[in-house]
């Protein structure tokens, strides 16, 4: 088994590297526990709450879900432009996750090559209006947030 690249540099980059890059918008490529088998995905930083140690993500899919609501709250991404797709897929605006923030600090910190960029301004702006506005997000997590 390889070490990941982003190990062979200091561990005060690495820190340094989290601290500037774990901003809303940022996509990364996390464990997910929210998926069932639990699996790799990519997904959003939506919103960080320091106060709380937490942060609020949406995921990217490679397809469609089968509700035609919740399809309605799917964004598609071109790939084109976007340096952190590999392939065409949709933002999943219908759900918000939570995840411990230091816990994705460290997995950062671990591995550096868990960001994989950050999403262009006008696309955060519309994911984030998008997220807000999905009615399958309650508005306790959207006003924790500052969506709602």
């Amino acid at each position: 088994m390889t070490t990941p690249l982003g190990k062979s540099f200091p561990e005060e980059y690495r820190k340094k590297f989290c601290q500037k890059n774990l901003i809303p918008g940022a996509v990364l490529r996390i464990q997910s526990a929210h998926t069932i088998p639990p699996k790799i995905k990519r997904c959003v930083v939506i919103a960080i709450k320091d106060e709380s140690v937490s942060v609020a993500l949406t995921y990217i899919n490679t397809k469609k879900p089968s509700s035609p609501y919740l399809q309605s709250w799917q964004w598609p991404l071109n790939c084109e432009g976007r340096e952190y797709l590999d392939h065409d897929s949709y933002l999943d605006c219908a759900q918000l996750y939570e995840e411990d923030l230091n816990k994705i600090r460290r997995m950062i910190i671990n591995d550096i090559g868990v960001y994989l960029g950050q999403m262009a301004k006008e696309d955060f702006r519309k994911a984030k209006k998008l997220v807000a506005a999905a009615k399958s997000i309650p508005l306790k997590l959207k006003k924790k947030y500052g969506l709602g």
